[in-house]
């Protein structure tokens, strides 16, 4: 694309590479956005995957961002899916976090018969009777609605939708001391 080329052309180092790396996210956010709406799911091969791994390579690709979160817990076991979904769906719910709060922690949790993935945030959490509908493509609870918050209301559909296919269940749920309590669990 044009921008692309403006970047390889005026840019060095490692600035250059990082605004190269920026613009392909942004184009895979594109097209992926377009196969949502199409009703396209990624053809991605499922694989065994050290959940440990992508969640400390997510705080990585993140802290670039300055959005710097605590890793709890551990997976004791590698985990079949496709993990550039997976990889998606932890780190839309760990974007959504930072919008609306300071601090982010993400806990791994595995049990004999499932692997539990939980964001909790200290933010103002959701209205209760808005927790189910905020999972529903281009909804957005009112009060987000502001230009420092952003977001089109696909990011916790695309959780919802990434979850069910690999057969689990995305729960949101408000915090007793404020902020919201996001889990994905997947059974084993």
């Amino acid at each position: 694309t044009r921008l692309q080329l403006r970047t390889a052309t005026m840019l060095k180092g490692d600035a250059k590479q990082k605004s190269i790396s920026d613009l392909k996210e942004i184009e895979d956010l594109v097209e992926s956005s377009l196969n949502y709406l199409r009703g396209e799911e990624q053809n991605e091969e499922p694989q065994i995957t050290d959940f440990n791994e992508m969640a400390y390579t997510i705080q990585s690709d993140l802290a670039e961002q300055q959005h710097l979160f605590a890793i709890h817990g551990k997976a004791r076991w590698p985990y079949l899916c496709q993990p550039l979904q997976m990889k998606r769906a932890i780190q839309n719910l760990i974007n959504n976090a930072f919008r609306f709060a300071d601090h982010v922690e993400l806990q791994l949790l595995d049990h004999d018969r499932n692997l539990t993935i939980e964001i909790l945030d200290n933010g103002p959490g959701i209205d209760t009777e808005l927790l189910d509908k905020v999972t529903h493509p281009y909804y957005r609870a009112d009060d987000s609605r502001n230009n420092q918050t952003g977001g089109i209301g696909l990011g916790l559909a695309i959780v919802r939708e990434i979850t069910e296919a690999h057969d689990g269940v995305f729960t949101l749920k408000n915090r007793p001391e404020g902020g919201l309590h996001a889990t994905i669990s997947l059974p084993r």
